[in-house]
């Protein structure tokens, strides 16, 4: 599904004149990153703007982002397998911190912050 729909971005961006056709798989690759790192983050956040779980949403998604960019981790088969898996990793997470007292959430962050 991502990987059709960079395909037909790509294909786009060129007939526009915006983009050349001599580098088109690495526009294609590019695009379909771009998918992988908005989409969650578009779904993600409409959950917690439904859920008004804004904090909590913004700090995640943030979080996630530097994990999943600079931490590596599991890969899936298809790009399609991995938007849905992270949606789903980033609304169990919301779920589940919903249920932490935001007195917890100070005496982490200063767990953390004195550990540097």
């Amino acid at each position: 599904m991502v990987e059709k729909l960079s395909r037909h971005i790509a294909l786009w961006l060129i007939k526009s004149g915006i983009l050349e056709n001599d580098d088109i798989d690495l526009y294609i690759y590019a695009i379909q990153y771009l998918l992988l790192i908005i989409n969650p983050t578009i779904i993600f956040t409409a959950y917690c703007i439904a859920t008004h779980n804004i904090t909590i949403g913004l700090i995640e998604v943030f979080s996630f982002l530097l994990i999943r960019k600079y931490c590596g981790g599991y890969h899936c088969q298809s790009s399609t397998a991995c938007l849905i898996f992270s949606v789903i990793i980033l609304i169990a997470i919301a779920w589940l911190s919903s249920f932490i007292k935001p007195s917890l959430y100070m005496f982490i962050a200063l767990i953390m912050l004195t550990r540097n």
